[in-house]
């Protein structure tokens, strides 16, 4: 008898393995005629997986916000041998490409291997650019949805971070839009308040020495006034928070699962790490105060930059302005997610220290760390 509904992965694998049977690939012809699927986004995005999942009435999007654009790469030189490879061995009926690799599995395995990749890149959707030493293709999610629609009826695309909508509606081909609640709202549970410090910002142009005191002083402040409180600060990169970790006499945590204990109530990270994906618990804690060290904007590196341009070409809008769209996404995806640690199980503290906080309309902002002070020990009760 199978597994009923409500159990665990685990119980699927013990129940085919008893038939000698590929759980993962029982499961994958199941989901032909299952009537509810969850699968990852690979799944839709990858011919190879999407063939599994047989004719859907709906598919819901969640975290749509990571595939705003799709892109895979591969080495120049990579998809220069793979290129040249692939004319040697497809060239060759009557041996065949599957003949080939038997053939040369212990002779020219690099070359295979670089076949191999060279093959899945070829087959994947986009339009292709050149970046430094890689070939990238470039497909707004746009596209994606209509080679998806001759097997699904309607797509609903979720997540709490498509923003700015304008973009969102281009890049996904939205007609309809429905918007339950604030981009960020505060709760019950959850206190967001920013502070506004004339020249406390992480722009590239601001960063020196002082202003790394000045932040770390910053830190030291919330600390001391809420030493019950376990407060996670996430600065705008790894290597900025090795600057803040240094002048505290911290080290800067990349792996929350490795830490085993905590020594006192501060944990230094980055905003993008492990720690802002999803993990909810340090050491057996969960996060009491939340602290956002600047606005988390991607990295805009010539590779950033084609990509973003390619996209904004393929969908047809002025390349300028859809690349400081999208850098807007990438950095409020990235400060919700952060400041997401908080306040799940519990009361949590949100606190954004950069001048520019100011462009969030619904999140209150305080010009001294008294009005700081006040605002946090009062929510906390303390």
């Amino acid at each position: 008898q199978r597994p009923s509904l409500r159990t665990s992965l685990r119980d699927y694998v013990s129940f085919y393995s008893g038939y000698k049977a590929c759980a993962y690939h029982s499961l994958l012809r199941e989901a032909r005629t299952a009537p509810i699927i969850f699968a990852t986004h690979p799944f839709l995005v990858q011919d190879e997986l999407f063939r599994y999942l047989g004719s859907l009435d709906t598919a819901i999007i969640d975290e749509a916000h990571a595939l705003n654009i799709i892109t895979h790469s591969i080495r120049r030189e990579e998809y220069r041998d793979g290129s040249r490879i692939a004319e040697e061995v497809e060239g060759d009926e009557e041996r065949g490409a599957g003949r080939w690799i038997l053939e040369n599995w212990a002779f020219r395995r690099r070359d295979i291997l670089v076949y191999e990749k060279y093959k899945y890149f070829r087959s994947r959707s986009g339009r292709i650019i050149h970046v430094g030493d890689e070939v990238i293709k470039v497909q707004p999610p746009l596209f994606l949805l209509q080679q998806r629609r001759s097997r699904i009826r309607r797509f609903v695309v979720m997540s709490a971070t498509l923003y700015p909508i304008g973009m969102i509606k281009k890049l996904w081909g939205i007609k309809r839009v429905i918007t339950i609640g604030k981009l960020i709202e505060p709760t019950k549970n959850r206190l967001y308040v920013a502070l506004v410090l004339p020249g406390i910002t992480t722009k590239l142009e601001r960063r020196d020495s002082r202003l790394y005191r000045a932040i770390a002083s910053l830190i030291r402040f919330i600390q001391s006034k809420l030493p019950d409180k376990l407060i996670v600060v996430f600065c705008v990169s790894k290597d900025f928070a090795k600057q803040i970790a240094d002048i505290l006499g911290k080290s800067v945590v990349a792996d929350p699962n490795k830490i085993k204990s905590i020594e006192d109530n501060l944990i230094i990270t980055y905003a993008r790490g492990k720690l802002s994906e999803g993990i909810d618990a340090i050491a057996g804690r969960n996060p009491d105060v939340v602290v956002a060290v600047g606005l988390p904007y991607p990295a805009v590196d010539k590779r950033f930059l084609a990509i973003a341009g390619k996209a904004a070409e393929i969908i047809g809008v002025d390349k300028r302005q859809f690349v400081r769209d999208y850098m807007n996404s990438e950095m409020v995806g990235a400060l919700i997610q952060l400041m997401g640690r908080a306040g799940r199980r519990k009361k949590g503290a949100c606190i954004i220290i950069d001048e520019r906080a100011v462009i969030f309309p619904s999140i209150p902002f305080v010009t001294n760390t008294i009005s700081l002070k006040d605002a946090v020990r009062k929510f906390f009760g303390v």
